[in-house]
């Protein structure tokens, strides 16, 4: 039952999160897209502390270049000229180094800690 209220959580983060608009705002698309996506991954966070001992960490060769990448966004971020932005994104953007990492977070954990074959 958790497997599959968890794969269907997945599907929704999936197909909607890039569909979520606010018309009444003045940021249409971004700033609705970055906070369920920041809800999104802090869900996920929370799952994985609850079940933590049962966690079964699988990395092949796509994982660990996502890893790389965001170990380079990160030194990028540290080192740039202007860090707040770097770190938070433009405004009305907000693509900076927490939306990178929510982004690679939520790739990585359904495909190494949930999705089993069978739902494949």
């Amino acid at each position: 039952m958790v497997q599959r209220v968890v794969n269907y959580y997945i599907m929704f983060v999936v197909c909607l999160l890039p569909i979520i608009i606010t018309p009444w705002s003045r940021d249409y698309y971004y700033q609705p897209k970055i906070v369920a996506l920041y809800c999104a991954s802090l869900a996920c966070l929370f799952y994985l502390l609850i079940n933590w001992k049962k966690i079964e960490l699988r990395l092949n060769c796509h994982d660990y270049v996502l890893l790389v990448f965001l170990l380079l966004v990160l030194i990028s971020a540290l080192l740039s000229v202007y860090p707040g932005r770097s770190l938070w994104g433009k405004i009305y953007r907000r693509t900076g180094l927490l939306t990178i990492v929510n982004y690679g977070f939520l790739f990585l954990y359904p495909r190494n800690f949930l999705i089993s074959k069978q739902s494949i």
